[in-house]
This record gives structure tokens, sequence and C-alpha cells, in this order.
């Protein structure tokens, strides 16, 4: 692991639009004003000779751009290390991928103790986000099954366990578990202190999908229908029904 001595820097891309918008973000992050002719130019020469971590967040709506910058800083700052997140892989040369799957969630079972399914890591993060919201959550037998099915409904996304914890810190284990069927209350109950689009599930929801090309959203909209999981053969026969090539022409 290397020693960046402090000289880490976080750079949050969810509001940026184009690609000046990214090099901005990125000096704003590190503490330079860029009010000069070239701005990409400056930045380059300011972390040629430095030795930091920048953490690059929500990439996937400017990949190419993103992609682009983070190569020539790479190729001009030897010291620099770049951490990025997107939905897809940046296709860099000296890229290395880590995906991150969703939190291993208890099986389905009808009786489990609190040894049994807080050994799970959506279960550890429900209990974790519970107790910080100062109730002191301390998980019994009888709740653990409540707390299972909890982290199962949610697929172990971590974002829609944290939101959910913090309703059940309010209202109860019960009352969080019998309203999940529709999901609404999590897609407005959040917390005000975390980003825009991470305050709320359909702040989240809203953000993913307002950076969906129309075509995008036309195939969003198809596969939709579909429960749980599905096989890409499914995916293709219910995206392509219909009028296809209307649907790309109005896209386009």
């Amino acid at each position: 692991m290397a020693d960046f001595s402090g000289a880490v820097f976080f750079v949050d891309l969810s509001a940026v639009k184009d690609r000046a918008q990214v090099v901005g973000a990125i000096a704003s992050a590190i503490g330079i004003d860029l009010q000069v002719a070239d701005p990409e130019g400056a930045l380059f020469s300011y972390l040629r000779p430095r030795k930091a971590l920048i953490v690059l967040d929500s990439c996937e709506h400017l990949i190419d751009e993103t992609t682009e910058i983070i190569d020539c800083i790479l190729q001009r700052a030897p010291d620099i290390y770049m951490l990025a997140t997107s939905r897809e892989a940046l296709q860099t040369a000296d890229e290395r991928a880590f995906r991150l799957h969703p939190l291993d969630c208890p099986p389905e079972q009808p009786t489990q103790t609190a040894a049994q399914v807080i050994s799970h890591a959506a279960v550890q993060l429900f209990v974790e986000r519970v107790s910080a919201r100062g109730s002191e959550f301390l998980l019994r037998d009888e709740e653990a099954s409540i707390v299972a099915e909890i982290c199962r409904q949610l697929d172990g996304i971590p974002l829609a366990i944290e939101l959910a914890a913090g309703r059940a810190a309010i209202f109860g284990l019960k009352d969080t578990a019998a309203r999940l069927g529709s999901r609404l209350d999590l897609l407005k109950f959040g917390r005000r202190t975390a980003t825009p689009r991470h305050q709320t599930l359909r702040a989240t929801l809203d953000w993913s999908h307002d950076h969906l090309s129309e075509l995008e959203r036309i195939l969003l909209r198809r596969i939709a229908i579909f429960v749980g999981h599905f096989t890409p053969e499914s995916a293709l026969a219910v995206a392509e029904e219909g009028d296809w090539t209307s649907a790309k022409s109005r896209a386009h």
C-alpha cells in the first residue's frame, strides 16, 4: 500500500456535465486555482512532481471524458494514483478493475438465530447502522428472521439497507419489514447530510435515469417487467419486441 502522507483527495463527479468541469472538479478538490488559458495543462503540471491518491466518484455518465483525463494524468504524473468508481470499466492500459457485488444475505430458512444471520455482511451493515442511530441495537434470536428478510428483500444493496436501518431505528423492525412490500417509504426516507443523490433511493434512481440516453430508457422500460433474476436471452427477447426500428429512430 502506497503512503500518500495525507495527500488523498475525493472528487464527486455526480453533478459534473462535461470535460472542463471534470478538470475543474479535480482542481477544486486538490486546492488549486485554474484561472488560466490552459486549465488541463496547468493541472497536469501541478500534479507531475507530486505523490497523491485521487478518488473520482461516479464516472459512468462521463466515462469517455473521465478516462481521457485519467490517462493524461497517469502519463504525465507517475506518482499520482487514481481510484475511480463507475458502473463500467474505464478500459485504460493499466486499469485494475474490482467489481463490487451486493452484500451477502442470509438464505431463506424457517428459523434462524442471531448468531447465524449476523455472519452475513448485509445483516452486519444493518445492525451497525441501526446502532449508529443511538438505539444501542442488539440483535436477538426472535428478531433474526425479520432482519434477514429485510436484507433479502433489499437484495443486499448497501444504500437500501442503510435507509431501512434508519427507519427501523425510529419505527421498529416489524413496521419496517411490513412496509418493504412497496418500498415506497424507502424511496423517500434518508439522511439529510448525505450527498443529494444518496439522500433517498428515489434521488439515486432519478440521478441514474436522468443520465440514460433515450434509447437506454426505452430498453429499461421494456425489461422492467422482470421480477428478480433474468437471463440475457430473456432480456433481448423482451427488448426487441414491438417496433424496435421506430423506437431507435425516435431515440436518435
